[in-house]
């Protein structure tokens, strides 16, 4: 069961030198992928000719992909788990605030970013004894020592976040199932994430693009299994629960959170429901930043007149110049200065 991925567990050994099956990949690897879907009888020993692109390798080189192999000999020492992410491109998974820990703690992650990657890693619940986890998804988990650092600095954060996260989960209300503290973020003030057995980002867009899809199931099931991950250490985060605890009431602070949550879904890679709500909300923050009335009716403005431009003083005005006769003028003077130079050489060769 080894020959299957002997002609490519090694990379070239030249450098700038594509190693022979990188190409049969390229040309063969959806076919691979579906035997890994569909023939259940050699899922695994298909498993070891699939290749990826990851956080190891070059997005921008096609051809520096790596495989399963490979990732398993790059393991961290505590790891336990196979790390994968799926997204729309190499871009946005790539810079996706959901594998920001990870990234700085070493672990290596899978990009995936064909719409069938998603079900081929469904179909493989583990590779020579680690198992696959996907990073959006809410029971995601560090190697253990960099887990339990984690979730120590958050227990101390708890006690300190718990008006923010009801206040949250109020407002909230039916868009997420839970509001919680996150152990995954660095740089980023909050995510979402799906639950252990709802929809991915990538999967949610590619279900909405059904042609038979029931809008309202739809509608239900992607709601309820989505949850927010909040940053505890992010100035923003802070700056909200500041706001919510001596202001709750306030307006402002509902449409501040609303839009945390908007910021939320869009960088974790799900798509707006409500543009219309979006839109509303933003040009409500537009318009407080700008200190202008949001509500204040379109009207014609008095635009200035242009005003004339004078005329180029440095300009002459040709009217009335006989273009010809100048024409002819400058060329008598250049005709006269040749002759006079072919004298002047003709006298020094006399003397």
């Amino acid at each position: 069961g080894e020959a299957e991925g002997e002609a490519a567990e090694k990379p070239a050994k030249k450098e700038g030198e594509v190693h022979p099956y990188v190409k049969f990949w390229h040309n063969f690897g959806r076919a691979i992928k579906a035997g890994v879907i569909d023939d259940s009888s050699n899922r695994q020993r298909l498993a070891k000719l699939l290749r990826f692109k990851s956080s190891h390798t070059d997005i921008k080189n096609p051809d520096d992909i790596t495989s399963l192999d490979d990732y398993l000999d790059r393991m961290k020492e505590d790891q336990d788990y196979i790390y994968h992410l799926s997204g729309e491109n190499l871009e946005k998974i790539s810079t996706s605030p959901l594998i920001e820990k990870l990234i700085e703690k070493g672990y290596e992650v899978l990009y995936l970013d064909h719409p069938i990657d998603e079900h081929v890693i469904t179909q493989l619940p583990e590779y020579e004894g680690s198992k696959f986890m996907a990073v959006g998804k809410d029971n995601m988990k560090l190697g253990d020592a960099d887990q339990k650092i984690e979730k120590e600095r958050n227990e101390r954060a708890k006690k300190m976040y718990k008006p923010l996260i009801k206040y949250l989960k109020d407002k909230l209300g039916d868009k997420v199932s839970k509001v919680k503290l996150s152990t995954r973020l660095t740089s980023s003030p909050c995510v979402v994430s799906s639950d252990q057995y709802g929809y991915s980002a990538q999967m949610e867009i590619i279900m909405r693009s059904q042609a038979f899809t029931d809008p309202e199931t739809y509608k239900h099931m992607i709601q309820k299994a989505k949850i927010m991950e909040l940053n505890p250490r992010h100035a923003l985060v802070k700056a909200l629960y500041d706001r919510v605890v001596s202001n709750p009431d306030d307006p402002r602070t509902e449409t501040l959170a609303n839009l945390l949550y908007d910021s939320a879904i869009i960088t974790s890679g799900y798509m707006i429901h409500d543009p219309s709500d979006f839109l509303l909300r933003m040009k409500t923050v537009l318009a407080a930043s700008m200190d202008v009335d949001p509500d204040v009716p379109v009207e014609d403005f008095d635009f200035p007149e242009e005003e004339e431009e004078e005329e180029d003083a440095d300009v002459p005005d040709l009217d009335g110049i006989n273009l010809d006769g100048v024409i002819n003028e400058q060329l008598d003077n250049m005709k006269a200065e040749a002759a006079a130079a072919a004298d002047a050489d003709a006298e020094k060769e006399e003397l």
